[in-house]
């Protein structure tokens, strides 16, 4: 009988990010209570970390709002955003670095995968790179795992701690690099419009599409 899969991924839409940054920047530059403020924002995309620095803790701290805002307009999912300390820099200054959470850590899958196991439902998971990826031969089955993975979004869990997505699975491909996007296979090739955020539904609500392949 046919295998159905997701994959459980956590991914930040990076294009979102920069626009989310620049909108930020504009609105910066003309506040008036952060004229001459020293205040800026950079984007690391290699590293996947964003640079933020000012006068001092308190105009940073007007600038974390201004940037949290731009990115949860953007649908960039804050709970992404790991904060580094503040820390003094060049000029009378402060600085501040946010880590973008970029893939499931392999600790965190590994809870999600216990998770998955405590529930008894026939179903495998595996942790595939920096996803998680569930398949089972019963649809409602999955559908009744993705329905326990929205539950424990709403707890004070690990699940709750990552921002998660779900995506169509894809039997013996390697997990993309962090931050690319996957492609479904239900379109062919040179009928695929661009993946947008909100074609990949997030965890909750308790809805996706999965894939459906042969062994």
């Amino acid at each position: 009988m046919p295998e159905n899969t997701f994959d459980i991924v956590s991914i930040v839409e990076m294009p979102e990010v920069v626009n989310a940054i620049s909108q930020a920047m504009k609105e910066i530059i003309t506040r008036y209570d952060l004229k001459d403020s020293k205040s800026s924002i950079d984007l690391n995309d290699k590293e996947k970390k964003i640079l933020l620095a000012g006068k001092d803790e308190f105009k940073l701290k007007a600038v974390v709002e201004i940037l949290e805002g731009k990115l949860a307009k953007r649908k960039v999912p804050l709970k992404a955003l790991i904060y580094g300390p503040v820390q003094p820099a060049a000029g009378s200054t402060v600085r501040q670095e946010i880590t973008l959470q970029v893939g499931i850590p392999t600790e965190k899958a590994k809870e999600i995968i216990k998770a998955i196991k405590d529930s008894k439902k026939k179903v495998q998971a595996s942790i595939q790179g920096d996803l998680v990826r569930v398949s089972g031969k019963d649809r409602d089955t999955l559908q009744d795992i993705i329905a326990l993975l929205a539950a424990r979004t709403s707890a004070s869990t690990c699940v709750h701690q990552l921002p998660l997505q779900l995506d169509r699975g894809a039997p013996h491909r390697k997990s993309p690099h962090p931050g690319t996007r996957r492609q479904p296979r239900s379109a062919p090739r040179g009928a695929r419009g661009p993946r947008t955020p909100a074609s990949r539904p997030r965890l909750p609500p308790p809805s996706a599409l999965w894939g459906h392949h042969a062994q």
